[in-house]
C-alpha cells in the first residue's frame, strides 16, 4: 500500500504524539468504525443484489451520507478535523438559513391568510399524516392536535391494516401481500408478535426502528412517549406520541399511490 508523505512543515509535532485513550474510548471507536464499514458494505450489496434492490442515486446518496456522518463522528472522537465534518456543518448551516426563511414566510402567511382558508389547510395536513402512516403500514393516527408552535400526534402501532407500497405485488393474493408487508416491517427492525392480530413487541429494537422512521420522515420531531400494554406474550407497543415542529415536513410526507390496496392484518 502506498504511504502518504507529508512535509515536516505540514505536520504539527503534537499530532505525532500517541493518543491517550481509555479502554472505554477504544471500545467506542472500534464500534463506530465497524458501523462505518457496515454502512459502506451496503454499496456492494446494492450493486450485486437482485433487480428489486438495484442501486439508485437515492440509495447511493443515503449510504454515502450515512458513511460521511460516521466519519465525522470518528473525527470528533479522535480530535481530527475531517472534510466530512466540514461538509455536514455547512449543510446544517444552510438548513438553518432555510428554516429561518420558512418561519418568516409562515409568519407572513399567518398575517395574510383569511380565516376561512385555515381550516382546509389544517384538514389537508391531518389527512396527509393519516395517509402517510397507512403507507408505513403501522396502523392509524388516533389523535392530532395543533398547538401554537407544534403539531402533537398519537401514532397507533396496532397494525390493524395498512396501505404499504409493495412493488410488483399488484397481482399477488392478499395473503402473499400481507406476508411481504410484515416481512418489510421486520427488515426495518420491528419485532412482531401475535396477540389478537399482528402487533409490535415493546423492545429496544422496535423503539429504535420507530425513532429511525419518524426521525427520517419528520426531521426535528420529538417522541414524547411510547405507549404499551401487557399481553399474553409480553409487552405490546400500542402507540407513540410525537411532537412535530416543522410543519413543512408534513406537507411532503409520502402517501400511498391511488388505488393502493388495503392489507388487513387479521385477514
Amino acid at each position: 500500500m502506498p504511504r502518504l508523505r507529508l512535509s515536516a512543515s505540514a505536520v504539527d509535532p503534537a499530532d505525532r504524539l500517541p493518543l491517550s485513550l481509555s479502554d472505554e474510548q477504544k471500545t467506542t471507536l472500534k464500534k463506530a468504525t465497524r458501523k462505518v464499514q457496515e454502512h459502506l458494505g451496503m454499496l456492494p450489496f446494492f450493486l450485486d443484489g437482485p433487480a428489486d434492490e438495484a442501486m439508485t442515486r437515492e440509495k447511493a446518496r443515503i449510504v454515502l451520507e450515512t458513511v460521511e456522518s460516521g466519519l465525522a463522528d470518528l473525527g470528533r472522537q479522535l480530535g481530527v478535523d475531517t472534510d466530512a465534518q466540514a461538509a455536514i456543518e455547512q449543510r446544517y448551516g444552510e438548513l438553518r438559513q432555510a428554516n429561518t426563511r420558512i418561519r418568516e414566510l409562515e409568519a407572513l402567511l399567518g398575517q395574510q391568510m383569511p380565516v376561512e382558508a385555515i381550516q382546509p389547510a389544517l384538514y389537508g395536513m391531518e389527512r396527509r399524516l393519516r395517509d402517510w402512516w397507512k403507507l408505513e403500514g403501522l396502523g392509524h393516527v388516533s389523535e392530532v392536535r395543533f398547538n401554537a408552535y407544534s403539531l402533537q400526534v398519537t401514532l397507533s402501532t396496532q397494525m390493524i391494516s395498512g396501505r404499504p407500497q409493495l412493488p410488483g405485488a399488484e397481482h399477488l393474493s392478499h395473503a402473499e401481500r400481507k406476508a411481504l408487508w410484515l416481512a418489510s416491517l421486520e427488515q426495518c427492525g420491528f419485532v412482531l408478535i401475535d396477540d389478537d392480530g399482528k402487533c409490535l413487541r415493546d423492545c429496544g429494537s422496535s423503539r429504535d426502528a420507530l425513532r429511525k422512521l419518524i426521525g427520517g420522515r419528520l426531521p426535528g420531531a420529538k417522541i414524547s412517549q411510547f405507549v404499551s400494554r401487557e399481553g399474553d406474550t409480553g409487552s405490546v407497543l400500542t402507540a407513540v406520541e410525537v411532537y412535530i415542529y416543522d410543519l413543512a415536513a408534513v406537507q411532503v410526507l409520502p402517501v400511498p399511490e391511488p388505488k393502493t390496496p388495503e392489507v388487513d392484518a387479521d385477514a
